[in-house]
């Protein structure tokens, strides 16, 4: 779907936004929040992820989020839904903990994303197959050096900065705000 967004120099600025993923709002009762954990992007570590080689049983049976992969820390949300779109992409849906929970860094998380002051994930996998470049130096067709073919996801984390500049918070489009003024 696209949307036009402003006028700027004298053209259309146009926005689109995918309809085949199951867009949440965010839920203050469920305090759960719907993630692009992972899709196909070159990421900034010049890899690639297939999304198609996810491997997700383990994950489905301990699913942690935490926080900037802190394995031994205690987690700050767990991840109630984990999935793959038709469109290359890994979702999540994470519960965070709350203060009832004991668990004040998931309620303050939780206020991070909710408020917009962060937007980020990143996933924590062990690499069962991969592709590499025929030499030292070179790149794969797509532009990567390394290209993980099956993976195994074992954690999500809440990051700042994450290598892949997609995975991050799904916001439905009503709660996006644009400043035409910089259009």
């Amino acid at each position: 779907m696209a949307f036009k967004l402003g006028v700027k120099d004298g053209l259309i600025v146009k926005g689109s936004w995918p309809l085949d993923e199951q867009i949440k709002v965010i839920s203050e009762e469920t305090r759960s929040i719907d993630f692009v954990f992972s899709d196909e992007t070159l990421d900034r570590d010049q890899e690639i992820i297939r999304v198609a080689g996810w491997k997700l049983e383990a994950y489905r049976k301990n699913p942690v989020f935490l926080f900037a992969h802190e394995h031994g820390s205690i987690p700050i949300g767990k991840c109630n839904q984990v999935w793959i779109t038709e469109t290359a992409k890994l979702m999540g849906r994470v519960q965070f903990a709350s203060i009832e929970n004991g668990n004040e860094m998931g309620e303050a998380f939780f206020r991070l994303y909710r408020d917009g002051f962060m937007n980020c994930v990143s996933v924590g996998f062990m690499g069962l197959r991969c592709e590499y470049p025929a030499e030292y130096g070179q790149v794969l067709p797509s532009g990567a050096s390394r290209e993980f073919i099956e993976q195994s996801l074992l954690e999500c984390s809440a990051v700042p900065v994450p290598a892949n500049p997609n995975a991050g918070i799904m916001r439905s489009i009503d709660r996006l705000k644009f400043d035409r003024a910089s259009l």
